[in-house]
């Protein structure tokens, strides 16, 4: 059987390994190296103010301590949109007082 034969006749693997982690590494999803599928709980950060522009928000939280990449619970939006702003999302342009996520909708 020639090379190419063999690398289409073997299937593809669609195992993905998720666990319960302790050591803080997100994972890669393989069966020695498993996504971190454990909850952490942080304390509430309180945010100042949440500025949108198209499906982006902006939040500016003082020494919110955040990195890229990690997922936020936005709750407490009031106005007419807040249905776009609040709700789990994962966090990106991280700096020291602000992040950003991106909205399910455009408010």
């Amino acid at each position: 059987m020639s090379l190419t034969d063999a690398l289409l006749l073997d299937p593809q693997k669609l195992d993905i390994w998720i666990a319960l982690r302790t050591d803080g590494a997100k994972g890669s999803g393989t069966e020695s190296d498993p996504y971190d599928g454990s909850t952490r709980a942080t304390p509430i950060i309180s945010v100042s103010n949440i500025s949108g522009s198209s499906m982006t928000a902006t939040a500016t939280a003082s020494n919110h301590g955040f990195k890229n990449g990690d997922r936020v619970l936005i709750a407490g939006a009031t106005d007419g949109d807040s249905r776009y702003y609040n709700g789990t999302f994962s966090i990106s342009n991280v700096a020291a007082n602000t992040f950003q996520y991106t909205m399910r909708g455009t408010p």
